[in-house]
C-alpha cells in the first residue's frame, strides 16, 4: 500500500464520503440469517458502529460488554449509557480475577501457538458469552490503526519535545527518576506510560514506535532467548520488517509510515489473530466494518493532520 494524501476533496467532502463508506460497510456486514448484534467498549470505534447499525435497525440492536471489579479497567459505564441512548438489548459481562485463571487452559487450546497479548483471555470469555445469545457480531477493530487512534501516536509529538533536551539530562536525571517510579497495577498508570514513553528515547522514530508497542525491546529478548535461539537470530535486525513496509509507502510523513506499520504488523498479527482465535474457538462469527476494502483504500490516504487535528488540539 502506498499513501497518497487526497489533495482534491475539501475536508468537509473527505467527512461525506468517509461517513458515507462506514455506513455502506456497516449495512453489508449487519446482512444476517440469525441473529446479529455489536461487542460495545464504550470508545469511539464500536459507539461508531452502534450508531450506524441503529440507523439500519432502531431500536432492535443488541449489545454485549464486559465489566471488570478494578475500576481503572472497567469502561461498562460508558457502554451502558451509549446502549441506553441507542435503545438496545444490552447485556453486560462482568468476569472476576479467578474467572480469567480458569480460561486460560482453555485459550492456549484454542490458540495452538504462542501468542503474546493476554487480552485474548478476557475477549475469549466475552465471546463465549456472547454466543449463548447471537452467532454473528460487529467490532470496532481496525478504527485505531487506520485513524490513529492509539495513545503512543501522541506520544511521538512528545517524544519530538523530549529530544530538544540534552542527552545527559535525558539519560542522567530524566530516566532515572522515571525508572524509580513506584509500580502501579492500574490500566495505562502514568508509570506505566512515563516508562514505556522513556524506554523508546534512545531509538529511531520508527523504531521506537515498535518498542512502545512491544513488551520487551531488543536487549531484553536477548536475555530471554536460550544460547540456540541466540545464535539462529544472530545478524537479525527485528526492525527490518518496519523498513520494508515504510520504504513502500514513498512518503516522509512519520505519521503515515507509522500508520501504515500498524496496519500491516500490528493489526493482523495482533488484534485480528486475536479476534479470530478467540471468535472460532467460540462459535462467533466477528465482523469488522472499518476493514471493508473500499473504506481502506479511503481511509489511509485522508490527510494526517485531519486525524490528529481535534487530538493535538486537547493537548495543546
Amino acid at each position: 500500500m502506498r499513501f497518497n494524501p487526497i489533495r482534491d476533496l475539501s475536508e468537509q467532502e473527505i467527512k461525506d464520503k468517509l461517513l458515507y463508506l462506514l455506513r455502506q460497510s456497516v449495512s453489508r456486514m449487519m446482512v444476517s440469517d440469525v441473529p446479529i448484534g455489536v461487542l460495545l467498549s464504550g470508545g469511539l470505534d464500536s459507539s461508531t458502529v452502534l450508531a450506524l447499525m441503529n440507523e439500519v435497525s432502531p431500536g432492535n440492536i443488541r449489545t454485549f460488554t464486559i465489566g471488570f471489579e478494578e475500576i481503572s479497567f472497567d469502561e461498562s459505564d460508558y457502554a451502558r449509557i451509549l446502549a441506553k441512548h441507542f435503545m438496545s438489548y444490552h447485556h453486560e459481562f462482568r468476569i472476576r480475577p479467578h474467572q480469567l485463571i480458569e480460561y486460560i487452559p482453555k485459550v492456549v487450546r484454542a490458540l495452538d501457538e504462542p501468542f503474546g497479548d493476554s487480552a485474548v483471555v478476557i475477549v475469549n470469555f466475552l465471546h463465549t458469552m456472547t454466543s449463548r445469545h447471537v452467532k454473528v457480531v460487529l467490532g470496532g477493530e481496525g478504527g485505531d490503526e487506520l485513524f490513529a487512534g492509539y495513545q503512543h501516536i501522541i506520544a511521538h509529538k512528545f517524544a519530538d519535545l523530549a529530544k530538544r533536551f540534552s542527552p545527559i539530562l535525558v539519560d542522567n536525571i530524566l530516566r532515572p527518576l522515571v525508572n524509580r517510579l513506584p509500580v502501579a497495577y492500574d490500566y495505562f498508570s502514568f508509570e506505566f506510560k512515563a516508562k514505556k514513553f522513556i524506554s523508546g528515547l534512545n531509538f529511531s522514530e520508527l523504531e521506537r514506535n515498535q518498542v512502545w508497542l512491544g513488551s520487551y525491546p531488543p536487549a531484553e529478548q536477548s536475555k530471554l532467548f536460550s544460547q540456540d535461539m541466540q545464535v539462529l537470530t544472530k545478524g537479525i535486525n527485528p526492525f527490518d520488517p518496519i523498513y520494508e513496509i515504510t520504504g513502500s509507502v514513498k512518503s516522509s510523513d512519520l505519521i503515515a509510515q507509522i500508520l501504515m506499520t500498524d496496519i500491516s504488523l500490528y493489526l493482523p498479527g495482533d488484534i485480528l489473530t486475536l479476534v479470530d482465535r478467540a471468535s472460532m474457538s467460540t462459535s462467533l462469527e466477528c465482523r469488522v466494518p472499518f476493514l471493508d476494502q473500499e473504506l481502506v483504500e479511503f481511509a489511509i490516504n485522508i490527510p494526517t493532520h485531519l486525524k490528529l487535528k481535534e487530538r493535538l488540539r486537547s493537548i495543546s
